[in-house]
């Protein structure tokens, strides 16, 4: 399935990784080893292979992910998820805030647990 990229308007080829995603790509096969470190080759059957020194050990060809030749990309990710560990210390941040504007903040949070 091929569309254009309505940010940059370049043609893209859409293959669907191992893990169901669909990912839009470079229209082109390359080899691995035409590729820069840091691009991603997709290959036809959706499996995604890191370029980076010394790896794949073997030529590999495939298609690049859009991602890393769209101008663009940028405005195309999506925002990173913050691990439960995150989101628990913003709790708490925003808690303690609270109870600080209220004056009823006791401490409790900035100690450990014994």
């Amino acid at each position: 399935m091929g569309s254009t990229c309505y940010s940059c308007g370049r043609k893209v080829k859409w293959i669907t990784t191992t893990r169901g995603k669909h990912m839009p790509c470079d229209p082109d096969v390359v080899s691995s080893e035409d590729c820069e470190e840091g691009d991603l080759l997709v290959r036809e059957d959706g499996v995604c292979v890191p370029i980076k020194e010394g790896y794949p050990k073997e030529s590999v060809t495939g298609y690049v992910s859009h991602f890393a030749t769209c101008p663009n990309a940028e405005q195309h990710r999506k925002p990173k998820t913050k691990t439960k560990k995150e989101l628990e210390e913003e709790d708490d941040a925003i808690t303690r805030d609270a109870e600080m504007e209220m004056g009823v903040y006791e401490g409790y949070l900035d100690r450990e647990d014994e």
